[in-house]
């Protein structure tokens, strides 16, 4: 009740933009909306760097801590635009805009610099791809399909992309053990969500994927030229450990 009556208190000082962010910080404490508390909101926005205010190339504005709220928003369930209207009192089209700036492919090229700086010998490297196996119960039913016979038990099996901060950007899956890492890839239509109109971004796998225009492989061949171990060694020195 207390609570309650500090919330009316405040409310009545706050308006505009002070005003959303106090009601998006106190839905957080309130309800799981968001995937994370109030106190981790305030600590993403710093440390994702997010501006105090963005403006998009259309003139929305808003605040960096509102535009952060509507991108945990889409990605923390399914939903669609027109779902989140009532949440943050904005248009469909307008929450669209901010959460396309948001997630914009300059963020890709912020990865691909970082990575390298660390004297990778590609320039368009935004992260790293693996799949990972994680041990379960004897199922049921299709035993064969999630048994794996190196590690002697049975597996489901998940696609990691993960980029040079360490943050795990996609994870697909669960997929029987037996499923080819580039089969899981294919499936999981991760080439496709990661395609950008102005620019080619690629992703760095193990040899188990085949070399394509957005990803890359080591050399498999065993007669390497002194070029091609070279790279390989370069990429692996940079490569993040998915699993």
């Amino acid at each position: 009740m207390a609570e309650n009556i500090f919330d009316i208190a405040v409310l009545g000082e706050l308006e505009g933009n002070d005003l959303k962010e106090f009601l998006l910080i106190n839905l957080s404490r309130k309800s799981s909306s968001f995937r994370f508390t109030a106190e981790h909101l305030q600590q993403l926005t710093d440390l994702l760097r997010t501006p105090a205010e963005i403006r998009t190339d259309r003139r929305c504005s808003t605040t960096g801590l509102e535009a952060l709220c509507i991108c945990l928003r889409r990605l923390v369930y399914p939903n669609r635009l027109a779902d989140l209207e009532p949440l943050f009192g904005l248009s469909a089209l307008y929450l669209s805009v901010i959460a396309n700036t948001v997630l914009t492919y300059e963020k890709s090229e912020q990865y691909s610099q970082a990575i390298t700086n660390r004297n990778a010998p590609l320039t368009t490297c935004w992260g790293f791809i693996d799949g990972t196996a994680r041990p379960i119960c004897r199922p049921s039913l299709q035993q064969q399909e999630y048994f794996s016979g190196h590690k002697r038990t049975h597996c489901v099996k998940y696609q990691s992309a993960v980029s040079p901060d360490g943050i795990i950007c996609s994870l697909k899956g669960a997929y029987p053990e037996t499923r080819h890492d580039a089969g899981i890839f294919r499936e999981s239509g991760l080439y496709e969500q990661y395609t950008f109109p102005n620019k080619k971004f690629v992703l760095y796998g193990d040899p188990a994927y085949s070399v394509q225009e957005l990803l890359i492989a080591p050399y498999r061949n065993r007669n390497h030229t002194d070029e091609q171990h070279a790279f390989n060694f370069k990429r692996s020195a940079v490569r993040q450990a998915v699993e």
